[in-house]
């Protein structure tokens, strides 16, 4: 996840930000935190 983090902030942080490939970094992050509904026990509050 931490990788999708990086990519998402080299896209971003170009001199001409590529949004739509961030995007992608971004979803992929959005997925990954929506599958741990439910698996975190106490923690996900």
């Amino acid at each position: 996840m931490y990788g999708d983090y990086e990519l998402a902030a080299i896209h971003l942080s170009s001199d001409v930000p590529n949004l739509s490939e961030a995007k992608v970094a971004i979803d992929a992050m959005s997925g990954i935190v929506a599958s741990l509904v439910g698996r975190l026990g106490e923690n996900e509050k």
